[in-house]
């Protein structure tokens, strides 16, 4: 038996005098009609027609369509991702309908390229029998493995070092962690791979105190002297600390003023301070010049 709802309410309507006879039930919608003749059924009801014969389902292209006019504000918002757990997002964007469960099964949308799939590795089979948009890049994980790890390989295939990241606001926030957290790992892993050499990181200093030296002697600078003054120590302790080797040629006594007059200011935060602290330790293990014949001078370069 089929029935529509516009029928059913054709048929209710009559019915509502012999509702508690057991004996009662129909088949079809030619039994319908039926009871419709045998009772009173009001006009309203009576005059009900279908609705639907005239509405034109949304096709394909004009999900596609959509998906592209994300991507374009997602560009214009500085957003290089959005990621979407299954419900009316994702029936907008793709017209895929999915139940939701606490197996990961999601869509991303990248400002650039290709949409992509994240599916449990046995529901795979029916997911591409459903899925009609970007069913060409479908992940799956096995129970043993992490969800999260394939959407952060998901940003990096597309090109995703760094970057914001979109959280559709229907999205439990136990996903949302796991992601951030696969993707902060993944993060460090990159960051590890492309280190710099301590030539390249102790010249990148170098240019750093310069710019400082050059900012301090220059009278139409417009930074303020205690920044200065910061970057200045900062790079040499950072230098010293995390190379092992000295930028500047000032004295032992000079360094320790100028890096225990930053350490005790309140404005500068503690993971700078803690980096002139430790620059001060060096300078007291490592420098051997005396502190009573060190006499404050301007260093070369």
């Amino acid at each position: 038996m089929c029935i529509d709802r516009r029928n059913f309410l054709r048929a209710s309507a009559g019915l509502a005098g012999v509702a508690m006879m057991p004996s009662f039930a129909f088949a079809d919608t030619n039994e319908v009609e039926a009871i419709q003749q045998r009772q009173d059924v009001p006009d309203l009801i009576k005059n009900l027609r279908p609705m639907i014969n005239d509405v034109v389902p949304i096709t394909d292209e004009e999900r596609l369509a959509r998906i592209a006019k994300a991507q374009k504000l997602m560009g214009e918002q500085k957003i290089d991702a959005i990621y979407i757990e299954s419900g009316t997002t994702m029936y907008y964007f793709t017209g895929m309908r999915w139940g939701q469960s606490e197996r990961m099964f999601a869509l991303v949308i990248p400002q650039r390229g290709d949409i992509a799939w994240v599916c449990p590795k046995f529901e795979e089979e029916r997911a591409r029998e459903l899925i009609k948009i970007g069913a060409n890049d479908i992940r799956t994980w096995e129970e043993d493995e992490s969800p999260y790890q394939r959407v952060a390989q998901i940003f990096k295939d597309r090109g995703m070092r760094s970057g914001r990241i979109g959280i559709e606001e229907r999205v439990r926030f136990f996903f949302y962690d796991g992601i951030r957290q696969a993707a902060l790992e993944q993060a460090k892993a990159v960051r590890g791979k492309k280190e710099l050499s301590s030539e390249q990181r102790q010249e990148l200093l170098r240019l750093i105190k310069r710019f400082a030296k050059t900012c301090r002697s220059d009278r139409y600078n417009s930074l303020p002297a205690e920044l200065v003054m910061l970057l200045y120590y900062a790079s040499i302790s950072a230098a010293l600390v995390r190379l092992g080797q000295p930028i500047s040629d000032l004295p032992p006594a000079s360094l320790r003023r100028g890096m225990t007059w930053l350490s005790d200011q309140s404005w500068v935060e503690e993971e700078v301070k803690s980096l002139l602290r430790d620059g001060l330790r060096y300078v007291d293990t490592h420098c051997t010049a005396s502190a009573a014949g060190d006499t404050p001078r301007e260093e070369r370069s």
